[in-house]
Parts: structure tokens; sequence; C-alpha cells
């Protein structure tokens, strides 16, 4: 389970990451935890705050194993529903405006009184796939996280390419990193830039991503606009700092397989750059790195059965009876990442996750594991 929460300001940006696997005793660096004060007034107007879980299966975030996780959008007048895909890794909010045999539904702008256009056409490409379409503006409410509507800049999606994913119940995405990296340019202001200028919204906003709830094929998690619930965690909040403000940039001091530490430059590790992206559900590293990693893996992994040269290239899969998963036989991957010059914190990823662990519900009662570069 993890949280994450982000202050924004003109001055200082600070990100969260908080596990409940975070070692915090026995690791050979410095542990330094801040306690949660920030700049200016950050008291929640109590009026528009919403608390969205009261338990489980009160998640206002939804997904599916490997597809990100999203939450309902209220847009336009008439209010027209939409899904998007909440993306740190991005700062643009944009919905399909058009019909695609990805998705489900699309929004109409035509049926909207509320929704105008820019003039300006809008690109934008991923790691994996891109969009683009005609900028606009219309009114937006995310019905629970925060009660009220902002009138914001909305990017049409009418063209497309390897950006929907079949199944996975979004038609958009919500980006909430810094202008800096809005498209076309930084003048586009994000969704939640907007909402804390127009509104008086604290400058916090907290994701909780909890992975598989209730079965296989369902991740769910908790998004808070505007403050942070004590009840979604335990422990204290410890703080990764910002290299850059533009993407959520952090900086990687380490990394450790078992009870091997990788040698390499901290500047390799962090080539050519280190974000904290909730719009993809991989931990992906430099190729070089990523080799060097797998290596100590190969290392410490010993099973009865061969294990195929393959299976460290991504190139096939392992398969286990339900049960019969040898997860001991497999170290943890342990992440060291800067919390001010001087210090670090880990957080340990124990073998289902760093194995890329892959449930599949179409090749019951076995379990995919593969790594991948």
């Amino acid at each position: 389970m993890t949280l994450v929460i982000v202050n924004i300001s003109s001055k200082l940006a600070i990100l969260i990451v908080v596990c409940l696997f975070l070692l915090t005793t026995d690791v050979e660096c410095i542990t330094y935890t801040i306690p949660l004060v920030y700049s200016g007034s950050q008291k929640v107007n109590e009026r528009h705050y919403k608390r969205s879980i009261e338990s489980k299966s009160d998640h206002n975030l939804r997904g599916k194993p490997g597809q990100g996780y999203y939450i309902t959008v209220s847009v336009g007048n008439p209010s027209q529903i939409v899904n998007v895909l909440v993306d740190t890794g991005s700062s643009n909010f944009a919905i399909a405006a058009a019909p695609n045999p990805l998705i489900q539904k699309y929004f109409y702008p035509n049926d909207s009184q509320t929704f105008s256009y820019t003039g300006t056409e809008v690109f934008v490409p991923y790691t994996q796939g891109n969009w683009e379409g005609p900028l606009g503006c219309d009114e937006v409410t995310i019905p629970s996280a925060y009660d009220l509507s902002v009138r914001t800049d909305l990017a049409c999606i009418v063209r497309s390419d390897k950006f929907f994913i079949n199944g996975s119940n979004w038609q958009g995405i919500l980006g909430l990193a810094y202008s800096a990296i809005a498209r076309p340019n930084s003048t586009v202001m994000p969704f939640f830039d907007r909402l804390v200028s127009n509104r008086s919204v604290s400058n916090v906003f907290s994701l909780q991503l909890c992975g598989q709830i209730g079965s296989l094929n369902t991740t769910g998690g908790t998004m808070i606009i505007g403050g942070i619930d004590p009840k979604l965690y335990a422990g204290e909040i410890t703080y990764a700092s910002l290299r850059r403000e533009w993407y959520y940039e952090i900086v990687l001091t380490g990394l450790t397989v078992g009870d091997i530490p990788l040698q390499m430059d901290c500047k390799e590790l962090n080539t050519d750059k280190t974000i904290v992206d909730s719009g993809t559900t991989n931990f992906r590293l430099p190729r070089k790195v990523f080799k060097a990693v797998v290596e100590l893996f190969k290392r410490q992994v010993i099973l009865e059965e061969r294990i195929p040269e393959e299976f460290w290239t991504g190139e096939s899969i392992m398969c286990w009876v339900s049960g019969n998963t040898p997860w001991k036989m497999f170290p943890r991957l342990r992440i060291a990442i800067a919390h001010s010059w001087n210090g670090s914190f880990y957080l340990s990823i124990p073998p289902p996750q760093a194995d890329g662990l892959a449930p599949s519900s179409w090749i019951s009662p076995c379990f995919l594991v593969t790594y991948l570069p």
C-alpha cells in the first residue's frame, strides 16, 4: 500500500512516499522524518473536502492490474461522466472526444453549454503512445474528492495511438505534475493548480494506491484533494525531496538485491531522470542498471527447476501452481531514495512485486512471473 502526498507551492514542493513496507531500522543510512507542517494556510475547507474512504470497499480510485488507477469526473453542463487515469507523470487534463474501439464512451463537447474551444491544438507523447486534439475549457468536478466545479483547461482527444487500453475503463487522463511539462506550453494550467488558484484549496493532494482489492482483476485506492487523511496511513511520513519542479523528480541513491548492494554510480541510477509516476505500474530502470540488477537476482535465485535465460530478459515466463510459487527463494529489492543532501531512506519491495507478479485469470491456477527491461 502506498500513500503519495504532494505539497505544491511556488517556492517548494515536497513529494512524500510512505509504504507499509518502509524500512526504518535495519538500513545503513540516515533516516529523517519531517512533521506535517506546510508553508501558508493548509486548513481544509470542511464544506468541500471529502475523505473518500470509510472502508476498504469505498475507494474512489479504481483500476485493473497493470492498467493504472482512474477516478470518475463530471465534465460540462449538463454534466457528462467519464473516468480519467490519475497521472503524476504528466500535466495535461484530456478526455476522449471522439469514438475509439478501445473505449466505451467519450465526451461530447457540443452537448455542453459551458464548453469553449481556445483555438489551440495539443499533441502529447508518452513513453508508450500519444494523443492529439483541440484545447478547450469547461467546468469539471471530481464528485468523490471535491464537490465544487472549476473551469479548467481541457484537451479533447480526437486522435490517438497506443494510448487507450482495451478494458481499462478509463477514457482520459488527469495530469497532476507541474505546468513546466504541460503541452503545448506552460501557459496551460494543470487541473489541480487551477483548483488551488480558483477555490483556495490547500496545496496538497494525496494518493493512496492499494494494489489489488476484492479480486485479482481489481485495484483500488483513494485520492484526496486539499488534505491528508491520517486514517489512511500508519506511522510517520517520510519525505523525499524533489530535485526539480517539472515531473516529480527524485534521486535514487542506491539499489540492493537481497543483501548485495549494486555497485553503480548515482548518476547512472538516475539516467536520464527518476520520477514518481502514478500513471504506470512499472518500476523502470535504465538498461545498464537493469542488466546489473538482473545479474544480482540471478546469483541469488536457486530453484530446483532450470531457469531459462529468456526468463530474465522477459522473453519467456515461468509458471507455478498457486500455493507452490517459490517466493522465499527470491530476494527483496530495496530502493534508497534521497530525502536530504546527506540522508536517504529505503523502500523494500518483497518478491511478488519485485518480480513483476502477473496473476493470470486465463491460465488459472498458475502465476506468471517475468522480468522486463
